[in-house]
């Protein structure tokens, strides 16, 4: 793979990091919940980028396989990314655009197996991640070179060796930042898999708080408040994880300032059982998440950051065996939220929430039988663009502006029923940039402004 950038053009940059290299992430998180299979995009990143002004900046392997470049994180005026070579297998690399500015950052792991780096997380003029050097895998940071490239903490001394082989690694994972540090989630081997802090040195290294205190000795990794979800709001760090000092056991919302008196439960959402809350997100001054109130159900819920302040909005699915599927991909748009929601009769749909119970509702029941599978929203100007399926027309571009009305089909890429199956959804400053296949071209570059006649093969 080459890693290519645009020329003169911040937006184009923008696409190519943001949307084209990032594993399609979003097309790839319903595994294993019984979803569409993701798309392949093979080597449509290196011919998105040319059609979008781009040109090749370094060929990083020359061998057939590519170097496989993911994960751009911008700091400043560079991108940093992971890349694999024959010589020095998967590291980090960094590029300001051009040839000479390319290069690798440092070989963290000597030799051809690589660090395999990930979580780059840009805090400050310092970029960190999780890496593996000699079977360990730990929180690294780098300024951008070789030297200014350390090991933050070995965080995990102690292995309670409940499942067979040593481990030492601590694997930091959902990597944050907020208030000039970088927030994580970790396993010290003596309290589980818990939330963590770092402003990049060792000292500046802590656990935050012991989430779930069961999680110790010999039990540390099956019990553990496995915080996830880390998401800045309202000058606190909001997340979800497991609580064992409630009323019951269970995932619940926290936010934390932190220090271990500041970390909180915000709200159990359930009585009783933990409201598995998830898909944080912060739009128009309020946290929005799913939730299960009820046994069985999920529910749109609200926040200001408050526990009074934490209610539910509306129920998309009632008495479901398997509830937590029934809403996914919340993304902020117009003041209030789009996502994915499946309320047991028309199957996966798009919905929106203006944060009011009167305005969470579907949008359109794009199907008629089976659910239309949207993808990931991306918001260009006042639309939501995504892919969705019909009987009628296969898998194709719609978008909204939030109301059933505005919902609608942006064109029938592939005529029919054949799928234009568009993915690598990306804002391309004013315009719309993905890949389609029309059935004639094959898979390839496509832009639109949101309308028919405006979505054109590039």
């Amino acid at each position: 793979m080459k890693v290519s950038c645009t020329r003169g053009r911040a937006d184009g940059w923008r696409w190519l990091v943001t949307g084209l290299f990032g594993r399609r992430r979003a097309e790839t998180r319903r595994a294993g919940r019984d979803r569409r299979s993701a798309e392949s995009v093979e080597a449509l990143e290196t011919r998105l980028a040319l059609a979008s002004g781009a040109s090749l900046v370094l060929d990083i392997n020359a061998l057939p396989l590519g170097a496989d470049p993911a994960s751009y994180t911008v700091v400043g005026t560079v991108a940093y990314f992971a890349a694999g070579d024959a010589t020095h297998g998967r590291e980090l690399w960094r590029t300001d655009g051009t040839a000479a500015g390319t290069s690798l950052v440092a070989d963290i792991e000597p030799g051809g197996a690589g660090s395999d780096p990930d979580g780059l997380t840009a805090v400050g003029t310092q970029l960190f991640f999780a890496a593996t050097r000699a079977g360990d895998r730990e929180l690294w940071v780098t300024d951008g070179t070789s030297a200014g490239t350390r090991l933050v903490r070995n965080i995990k001394t102690v292995d309670p060796g409940a499942f067979g082989e040593p481990d030492f690694s601590s694997r930091p994972e959902h990597l944050a930042a907020f208030g000039g540090r970088v927030w994580f989630s970790a396993d010290d081997g003596t309290h589980g898999r818990e939330l963590w802090v770092s402003d990049g040195t060792a000292a500046g290294t802590a656990l935050v708080r012991d989430l779930d205190p069961r999680g110790t000795g010999t039990q540390a990794r099956p019990d553990s408040g496995a915080p996830l979800e880390l998401t800045p709001f309202q000058g606190r760090l909001f997340f979800t994880g497991v609580s064992s000092d409630q009323d019951s056991i269970g995932r619940v919302l926290w936010s934390t300032d932190g220090t271990e008196p500041g970390t909180v439960v915000v709200s159990q959402i359930s009585a009783g059982k933990g409201g598995e809350p998830g898909d944080l997100a912060v739009s128009g001054g309020r946290l929005f998440f799913a939730a299960s109130g009820f046994p069985g159900t999920r529910e749109v819920w609200t926040s200001d950051g408050t526990g009074p302040g934490t209610t539910f909005l509306a129920t998309v699915r009632a008495q479901s065996l398997d509830p937590l599927n029934a809403i996914y991909d919340i993304v902020p748009f117009a003041g209030g939220v789009v996502f994915s929601g499946d309320d047991g009769s028309s199957g996966h749909e798009p919905w929106f929430s203006d944060g009011t119970t009167a305005g969470t509702r579907p949008l359109a029941d794009i199907a008629a039988t089976g659910g239309s599978d949207p993808s990931r929203a991306v918001i260009v100007g006042s639309r939501a663009f995504f892919a969705a399926s019909n009987a009628a027309l296969g898998r194709e571009l719609w978008s909204t502006d939030g109301t059933p009305a505005g919902t609608q089909l942006v064109k029938d890429i592939n005529p029919g029923a054949a799928d234009g199956a568009p993915i690598a959804l990306a804002a391309l400053g004013g315009t719309l940039g993905f890949a389609a296949d029309d059935g004639v071209h094959g898979r390839e570059p496509w832009i639109t402004d949101g309308t028919a006649a405006g979505t054109r093969l590039v």
